[in-house]
């Protein structure tokens, strides 16, 4: 009888630590912030080589403030405005640095434009063209040479092979790596990607729900893992044993070691 009682108490104890903390109000002083970049619109998307953050600025389609990509040096602080948007038509979100190129994802046109940064930039060159698919895409990751694409409006997971390949001429095919609507049908509007190592956690804005995948495997969808529920999850980091996720008004994380716990048993 004393062992089934300790066995209970082992359960509940793990269900009450699996759930997410929430970082809503804080508890004690505030850490202290510090201004880098001010007079900004919309800041969306966040990228960095180790020594740049390259910057998505959304900009306003009301006010008619047109979007624009900015890199700042973290050492220096020196800011360089690399493009503006000619019009308030354009609506880029994501951006993504790898292997001496910056990507950007653009939600309206559908489209993954690439530059380089060490060049004068007066054009953006078009990577992926996903106007068939009306994707809308917003959130990039990269393992190796794989380019993974996160569809908010078809909720499909995009993968787009032999990123490095990319030379300008012909912009490179993207093909439906997980359709949630499909194959899964309860996943709404992926939005955010984060890879650490083989694992890629995936955040779905309009369902609330977030989760993750073995990029290794065949069939993605047969080990997926949903971790928890979130009010609009945005960007997600997984940083020591821990998921951070933004919600609609708070910052909450995840004890991804409980999770494997609760697996094991």
């Amino acid at each position: 009888m004393k062992n089934y009682i300790t066995f209970f108490l082992i359960l509940i104890s793990l269900k009450l630590t699996a759930q997410a903390t929430q970082f809503s109000q804080a508890v004690g002083p505030f850490v202290p912030k510090t201004d880098v970049l001010t007079g900004l619109t919309r800041p969306f998307g966040l990228s960095t080589d180790g020594t740049n953050l390259f910057i998505v600025d959304a900009g306003d389609i009301i006010t008619s403030v047109p979007a624009k990509i900015i890199q700042y040096n973290i050492n220096t602080g020196v800011q360089i405005s690399i493009f503006e948007f000619t019009s308030t038509g354009p609506a880029p979100r994501g951006i993504l640095y790898h292997n001496g190129f910056v990507y950007v994802s653009d939600v309206t046109s559908n489209k993954i434009y690439v530059f380089n940064p060490d060049t004068t930039v007066t054009s953006l060159e078009v990577f992926s063209d996903l106007s068939v698919a009306s994707a809308g895409p917003v959130g990039m990751a990269v393992n190796n040479n794989t380019m993974y694409v996160a569809g908010r409006d078809s909720n499909i997971i995009y993968r787009i092979n032999d990123v490095d390949t990319f030379n300008g001429s012909v912009t490179l095919s993207a093909n439906d790596y997980i359709d949630f609507t499909s194959d899964l049908g309860i996943w709404a509007g992926p939005e955010f990607l984060y890879l650490d190592g083989n694992t890629l956690y995936i955040s779905g804005r309009d369902i609330g729900n977030v989760g993750s995948v073995d990029v290794t495997s065949s069939t993605p969808l047969s080990t997926i893992s949903l971790l928890t529920s979130a009010t609009i999850p945005e960007q997600i980091i997984p940083y020591n044993d821990n998921l951070y996720i933004a919600e609609s008004s708070k910052i909450t994380y995840f004890d991804l070691s409980v999770l494997s716990v609760n697996d094991n048993n």
